[in-house]
Formats: C-alpha cells, sequence, structure tokens
C-alpha cells in the first residue's frame, strides 16, 4: 500500500511521491522516525519544531494517521 506524509510546519508540504509500507503501523512508524529526523536537524540551527505535524494519507489521500513532532519527543522516555 502506498502511504503519503504530509508536512504542516509553517507551511503545508504535501509528499507528492509516497512510500509503499506494508501496513498503517509501519508508516506511523516511519512518520515517528521522519519527525526525528527533521527535529534532529532544526536543533542544530537552533530551532526545535514541536508544533509540526506528519499527515499520513492513502493513496486516495484520505488522512490515515498523524503524528505530531512533540510525541515524536515524549515517545522517546
Amino acid at each position: 500500500m502506498r502511504f503519503f506524509f504530509h508536512l504542516s510546519d509553517d507551511i503545508f508540504c504535501m509528499d507528492e511521491e509516497g512510500m509503499e509500507l506494508p501496513d498503517l503501523a509501519t508508516a506511523r512508524a516511519k512518520a515517528i522516525e521522519s519527525a526525528r529526523s527533521i527535529m534532529s536537524a532544526e536543533i542544530r540551527n537552533g530551532k526545535l519544531p514541536l508544533a509540526d505535524v506528519i499527515t499520513i494519507a492513502n493513496e486516495k489521500g484520505t488522512p490515515m494517521a498523524t503524528v505530531s513532532f512533540r510525541e515524536a519527543l515524549e515517545m522517546l522516555r
């Protein structure tokens, strides 16, 4: 199944390519990994984008889940 990972920060960045993954749980794990990677890069620039969100959508564009950057950080505890 193809999942799309749309980033909402100060603007909405639509994922045009998507990624083939076996299920929503795997897509959610990928979104968490991506959020942490983005936060890591932003911390180097003196920012911590906790209000940003990744929306996971299916091939039809229907939102299936959201992962907030704050949630991705809190899961490290």
